[in-house]
């Protein structure tokens, strides 16, 4: 009878260790590891960006911050416009070659640099054409020069995420971004007091991306991907074999982000300046949120393209990490919007912006998680056709509701067209599943 009793309890225990075990290796797999680390990295850039701005507007005049602000959104659009999808290209790549990839990655990073650094000199040369505001910046030889190499430096950050993420080191993007940005937190009010005018925000704000652009270029990647290097001569046989892929996902992105970001223009357009700021914050906030999906599908492309016979298991992974992550987030939100909407100002704390944007996180979701899924299986076709649909949906929704709704009608709209998107993509995902579930069985 005992030695029953002492066998059910050892069976038991091993069953209760097995569990465990899997438990373990389950949440210590590089799908969510990753997906933490750039959550992580992402929330934090957020927040201590938020706090560079804040104590910018709190030492530094409105002309300061407008030139500043300006400069940094520039750069920033260069980014987009000279990306053609090398980042996308090199996760995509790197993750799915069994050869040997350094020749190719020092390509795609040479690239990189090429074209950030022509598209700000020609920007800067531009800038009475382009932005006359920013004239006082092309006029100051030093503060072009820092625009130029931010440029470039945050490009190629871009890059370098992009190669430590396929190399499963996302704990170095985490470490990254607080590189990055805590040095500026901390030179700001110095730098304000030293050169009492836009120069200070863009030294602290860009100084410390260059250098760790470099740094990360010299020293941390080398040691993980032994024959990189900061910059090697384009090989041509390299170019054509990763341009036309990156190419086509570069149209794909541009025309997903669409929505996004004509969505604050719209609401300045369609309404008083009071309303706009009232969207505007609301839609600040909510992006906090959209952290989580996008960093949870950057990680699940990775995963994805390593391994593309397993993407059904690593579709159900990703979306079930985004809805334990998200909902509570979500939660936590439209209880406490009010109170983050009043660190703006009392006349910002009507809520009703950002619960109706926070209604959109799980559609949003499920249509990023079928946009990365296309975008892993290569169907360049389907993938663009899925973003067009996507945009086509949104804009025409947001357009005809802001038409009698005013700004209520743009939160209204994205949620709309986000949710009957995200239906079509789930029943085209459960359609998949009959099929190969039939396919398998037959």
């Amino acid at each position: 009878m005992l030695s029953n009793s002492v066998s059910n309890l050892a069976t038991r225990a091993r069953v209760v260790n097995k569990n465990v075990r899997l438990a373990i290796q389950r949440f210590t797999s590089p799908l969510y590891t990753n997906s933490m680390y750039i959550m992580g990295g992402t929330a934090a850039t957020s927040i201590l960006s938020f706090a560079f701005w804040m104590l910018a507007a709190r030492n530094g005049s409105p002309e300061i911050v407008g030139v500043a602000s300006t400069s940094i959104s520039s750069a920033t659009l260069l980014m987009s416009l000279c990306d053609l999808g090398l980042g996308t290209a090199l996760i995509y790549y790197s993750s799915m070659r069994q050869r040997h990839t350094t020749g190719l990655i020092n390509s795609i990073t040479s690239t990189g640099w090429i074209l950030s650094g022509l598209a700000a000199l020609v920007y800067v040369i531009g800038i009475p054409y382009f932005a006359p505001g920013l004239t006082i910046v092309r006029e100051n030889i030093p503060i072009a020069i820092v625009f130029i190499l931010f440029t470039v430096a945050s490009y190629g950050i871009t890059l370098q995420d992009a190669l430590l993420l396929s190399s499963n080191k996302a704990k170095y993007v985490f470490w990254r971004n607080i590189a990055c940005n805590l040095p500026s937190l901390l030179l700001i009010v110095p730098a304000i007091y030293l050169f009492r005018d836009f120069r200070a925000l863009l030294i602290a704000y860009c100084l410390p991306n260059i250098i760790v652009a470099v740094s990360m270029g010299l020293f941390i990647i080398p040691k993980s991907n032994p024959g990189y290097v900061l910059f090697k001569p384009i090989k041509l046989i390299d170019i054509s074999e990763f341009i036309g892929y990156g190419i086509k996902n570069y149209i794909s992105n541009i025309i997903w982000s669409i929505p996004a970001l004509v969505l604050p223009i719209i609401a300045i357009n369609i309404s008083s300046a009071s309303e706009a700021g009232k969207f505007f914050f609301a839609w600040t906030i909510f992006n906090f949120v959209l952290i989580i999906p996008r960093s949870i599908t950057a990680s699940m492309f990775v995963e994805g393209s390593r391994d593309r016979l397993m993407l059904h298991k690593i579709i159900r992974k990703s979306t079930t990490m985004i809805v334990a992550v998200a909902l509570p987030a979500v939660a936590l939100l439209w209880v406490l919007g009010s109170y983050l909407l009043l660190l703006f100002g009392k006349e910002y704390t009507d809520t009703s912006f950002l619960r109706i944007l926070l209604l959109s996180v799980i559609p949003f979701s499920v249509n990023s998680v079928c946009f990365i899924a296309l975008r892993i299986k290569g169907s360049m076709l389907y993938t663009s056709g899925f973003c067009a649909m996507l945009s086509i949906v949104v804009l025409g929704f947001i357009a005809y509701l802001s038409q009698s709704m005013g700004v209520v009608g743009l939160a209204s709209g994205w949620l709309i067209g986000q949710s009957l998107v995200a239906l079509f993509a789930f029943v085209w995902y459960a359609c998949s599943m009959i099929m190969i579930y039939r396919s398998n069985k037959g």
